[in-house]
């Protein structure tokens, strides 16, 4: 009957109960181990991503900066070549609704087309690495100057720049400009700039 009762008290011979100190000595060291590399793992790489994201940012901003000055430099250029160039301009009336425009030599049709095509590679920059609200902001600075003074050398467009839309346009970039380039929220850009 002893031999079929389950509920039997087995002790531990002391050769087991060794063995069952020995595996925890083994046990929670290891555990201890593997939690501490876990967390200086962690550490390492929390510590090491921070510098690598101040410096991406402050990258980004170098860069933005560079952009933004080139498309409000470039935006200003074509304006101003722009309406030099058609304030020399002339429109003599012919028959009907047909006209002429004789332009001067004070500023020549090549710098006005020059200074278009610098502007369009800054507003190509833009889409690259401007923010998105900056994007915007040039798309509105872009739509206050005329679309070319000619088109494929056919008649000369004679739309000039309205000061005041391109005025409160460029404005409006800059406040944008101001924003992204910040280096902190709780500084204005008159302090920064």
């Amino acid at each position: 009957m002893a031999d079929n009762d389950i509920s039997e008290d087995r002790s531990e011979t002391p050769l087991e109960e060794e063995r069952r100190r020995y595996r925890w000595e083994i046990i929670i060291p290891a555990i201890a181990g593997v939690v501490g590399a876990l967390i200086g793992s962690l550490t390492t790489y929390l510590v090491a991503t921070v510098p690598i994201q101040d410096q991406h940012a402050k990258e980004t901003r170098e860069r933005r900066s560079a952009v933004y000055q080139e498309l409000l430099d470039s935006a200003e250029r074509y304006a101003f070549n722009t309406n030099g160039f058609l304030d020399g301009c002339k429109r003599v009336t012919g028959v009907g609704d047909s006209f002429t425009v004789i332009c001067g030599k004070t500023y020549l049709l090549s710098d006005v087309d020059n200074a278009r095509y610098d502007f369009q590679a800054a507003i190509n920059k833009m889409h690259i690495y401007g923010s998105d609200e900056a994007v915007s902001a040039a798309k509105s600075l872009a739509q206050t100057l005329p679309p070319a003074v000619r088109h494929l050398d056919g008649p000369i467009v004679t739309t000039k720049v309205e000061a005041g839309e391109f005025e409160r346009s460029y404005i409006l970039f800059q406040d944008v400009m101001c924003k992204d380039l910040s280096n902190s929220s709780d500084r204005t850009c008159d302090e920064e700039f």
